[in-house]
C-alpha cells in the first residue's frame, strides 16, 4: 500500500513520469524515403524542465520509422492512410 501512495504522491508532484503535466501539441512532420514524401501529423510534448525544444515520444518515433521503411518499398494504401503523400516526378 506504502507503494502506491508513493506513485501517486510522484505523479501529483509533478515528475518526470507525469505526461499530464507536460505541454503537448500537434505538428507536422515530414518523412521522405526513395520517391515518397508524406506529411504526417505528430504529437510532440516539450519537457517540464526544458521547454525550449519539443520531443517525440518513443511510439512515435517508431510510427516515424514505420512510415519511412513504408515509403521505401513504395506502400501506398499504408502511407495514404497514415498522411498526404507526395511522389517525386523525373523531368
Amino acid at each position: 500500500m506504502a507503494k502506491s501512495t508513493q506513485r501517486q504522491r510522484g505523479r501529483a508532484n509533478g515528475s518526470r513520469n507525469a505526461p499530464s503535466n507536460r505541454r503537448r501539441e500537434r505538428r507536422t512532420r515530414w518523412v521522405q524515403r526513395g520517391q515518397y514524401a508524406v506529411e504526417v501529423e505528430v504529437e510532440v510534448v516539450y519537457p517540464a524542465d526544458d521547454e525550449s525544444e519539443p520531443c517525440l515520444e518513443p511510439a512515435t518515433v517508431r510510427k516515424l520509422d514505420e512510415i519511412a521503411r513504408r515509403a521505401e518499398q513504395g506502400d501506398l494504401s499504408y502511407l495514404r492512410k497514415v498522411g498526404r503523400v507526395f511522389q517525386l516526378i523525373d523531368r
